[in-house]
Formats: structure tokens, C-alpha cells, sequence
């Protein structure tokens, strides 16, 4: 299947990760191309040689970055791209679930919520967005662009001192990524982009806590 114009959407700033089979004499949008129209298909993914990905599992993306990185508007133009294809699919963002986001407005409002605290708010978002988001669309065979996902907390939570054990385990539930794309630029670059509408960064995002 070879990818549209639509297809290239991605920047020169990113690093691409896959636990399946690669074809590295093409692109990686090819490469992505290709994963989607099996999946349409309903073939199997072959992560290894000795281990099947059946189809039922769906196909779970993960987009990271820092803030200022681009990542969101690639995750949403990958979003829509695999939505004209006529496939199923699903996007997610960090921090969105509504059981929790009263919570976490009134803890950022007061400048009161720990990195313990911020941590497992995070993870509690996270599970209710598995559970009733991510998991049911990756059961019909679905694909679930995640902007953010756990890596994210190892990075962020894991700088503020919370142990990774703590991580990884308040984390268990969800499996790893089928794909990774991280796009990789340089901080002051961010940085400039977050404060080109706003005169600076917010307490939690410079990390006062």
C-alpha cells in the first residue's frame, strides 16, 4: 500500500520504535502504512519469530515528547489520516479523564499536590482512560493513538523522585506499545514555543513543585 501525500505528516525531530517487524528499506509512514492495512486486513502481526499478535489485540500507538515538542498535533494528524483510511480508531490524551480532572484543577489551583500526590492522580486518569477508552477499542481490533502514555510518568514523576519500582507497578495493567514515536528537540526550542502565547511557563510545568 503506498502512502498518499496525507501520509507525511511527520517532522525530522522524532525517533521511531516498534516491537514489530520493520521494513527498513522503506519509510517509516510505509512502515506504518503497511502495519494499518494488515491490520484492516485482519492478518496477523508477527512481533518475533516465535511470538503471533492476534488481531483481536489491535494496534496501540504512543506518541511522546516533551511540552513544546510537536507531538500533539502529529498525534492528531496521525488521528485523522488513519480515520480517512475507513479504519477503526481512537485518540487519547494525558490528563483527560473527567473522574479526576476536579481533582487535579483544585490540587494545580492551590499549588498544594505533591509529586507523590500528582503521581498517582496521573495513574488514576490513566486506568480510567484503559478501562473505558483504550482497552475496549484494542479488543475489537481497533487502533488507539495514545498522546502520552506511561512513559511519560517515568520521565516526569521519576525527576521529582518517585521511585521507578512505584511506577512500573502502579502502571502494570496497561501492555507496552505496538509503537513509539518520540520527537526529540532541543529544550530551548520548547520552550520558545510554550511562551510564544503566554508569557511564561505554568507552576507545574517548570517544575516548581
Amino acid at each position: 500500500m503506498d502512502p498518499s501525500p496525507a501520509v507525511r505528516f511527520f517532522t525530522n525531530e522524532f525517533i521511531f520504535y516498534s516491537k514489530k517487524n520493520l521494513d527498513l528499506n522503506i519509510s517509516i509512514e510505509e512502515n506504518i502504512c503497511q502495519q494499518c492495512s494488515r491490520l484492516h486486513n485482519g492478518c496477523v502481526f508477527l512481533t518475533d519469530e516465535n511470538h503471533k499478535l492476534p488481531i483481536e489485540q489491535g494496534l496501540l500507538i504512543a506518541v511522546e515528547g516533551m511540552d513544546g515538542s510537536g507531538k500533539s498535533t502529529q498525534a492528531m494528524l496521525l488521528f485523522n489520516w488513519i480515520r480517512a483510511l475507513g479504519l477503526p480508531v481512537h485518540h487519547t490524551e494525558w490528563n483527560s479523564s473527567p473522574v479526576v480532572a476536579a481533582a487535579t484543577k483544585a490540587g494545580k489551583d492551590s499549588k498544594r499536590l505533591k509529586p507523590q500526590t500528582f503521581h498517582l492522580i496521573h495513574a488514576a486518569d490513566f486506568a480510567d482512560r484503559w478501562s473505558k477508552q483504550i482497552e475496549p477499542m484494542l479488543e475489537v481490533g481497533g487502533i488507539v493513538i495514545c498522546d502520552r502514555y506511561k512513559f511519560t510518568a517515568m520521565a516526569r514523576d521519576g525527576a521529582r523522585g518517585v521511585e521507578r519500582e512505584t511506577i512500573e507497578s502502579n502502571y502494570s495493567f496497561a501492555r507496552e506499545p505496538d509503537i513509539t514515536l518520540y520527537f526529540d528537540i532541543p529544550p530551548e526550542i520548547g520552550y520558545d514555543r510554550i511562551v510564544k502565547g503566554r508569557p511564561t511557563l505554568k507552576y507545574y510545568e517548570a517544575g516548581l513543585d
